[in-house]
């Protein structure tokens, strides 16, 4: 990796319709110190209300993109390269309503980027409370106490109430942990990327993960696992409808018939 005083980082995310989520996540970014600089660019894919005021209230600096109409997670992180500045390095991509849990997330990501060498946070799934930055420390403390508890004991419990899933052709039961080490998937909820990487996987065409991960491994890529943890915020789910569902090559829950317009 590059030095840490040239290098320049750039986090990446789309939000649509979730705004209430972004202060929690907004806010474990900012309050981070890394040695070297980072930009945050967010992409709002045309939600109902308008998250530009929540977004320049916790991050003002942020730099944002409205789009004219909803186009789908899959295409809405199309625009980023557009976005990013030229001299980003390494671009950290996560979802909108995933916390930062460490207050050195940012730099512990992008100390194992690599040339086809991607790093990926530990995520877990849990019902968060949505003032939780005005209590961060503490509540945060509380959790990573549990934090085991939510990957084991919660996540059987999960796993006798909810269906498996195949991800990247391999069945997995849909427990309280989205992303990490011993997942089968490599799912952009927190991780990072070299940029050229991210240029050469053709991100800027299609940035569904269902197409992004199965081919990052069909070009040899590795992944890192560092000791960085992220939460998802739970909220209902929902499988977006995909407008190439019958003419993409990979196989996901939309392909299934799971997805809804």
């Amino acid at each position: 990796m590059l030095p840490k005083s040239i290098m320049k980082v750039s986090i990446l995310m789309t939000t649509y319709n979730k705004n209430e989520m972004l202060p929690n996540v907004l806010y474990s970014i900012i309050r981070q110190n890394p040695p070297f600089p980072y930009e945050i660019c967010i992409i709002d894919d045309c939600s109902d209300i308008d998250p530009e005021p929540i977004i320049r209230k916790f991050a003002p600096n942020t730099i944002y993109k409205r789009l004219e109409k909803h186009v789908g997670f899959m295409y809405a992180g199309n625009n980023y390269l557009d976005l990013i500045s030229k001299n980003t390095d390494v671009v950290v991509l996560q979802s909108c309503d995933v916390i930062h849990v460490q207050n050195n997330t940012i730099e512990e990501l992008c100390k194992f980027v690599r040339e086809k060498t991607i790093s990926l946070a530990e995520v877990i799934d849990i019902p968060i409370n949505i003032n939780l930055y005005q209590n961060f420390d503490i509540e945060i403390k509380e959790i990573l106490s549990n934090w085991n508890k939510y990957i084991t004991t919660i996540a059987q419990k999960a796993n006798r109430e909810r269906s498996n899933t195949q991800i990247d052709k391999i069945e997995y039961p849909l427990w309280t942990k989205y992303s990490g080490k011993n997942y089968p998937g490599w799912l952009f909820f927190l991780g990072a990327i070299k940029r050229e990487d991210l240029e050469k996987i053709e991100y800027d065409k299609n940035s569904c993960d269902a197409v992004i991960a199965p081919k990052m491994k069909s070009l040899n890529f590795k992944a890192e696992y560092p000791e960085v943890k992220g939460i998802h915020q739970r909220h209902p789910k929902t499988i977006y409808y995909c407008p190439i569902v019958k003419e993409c090559e990979y196989d996901c829950g939309r392909r299934q018939g799971k997805c809804q317009k």
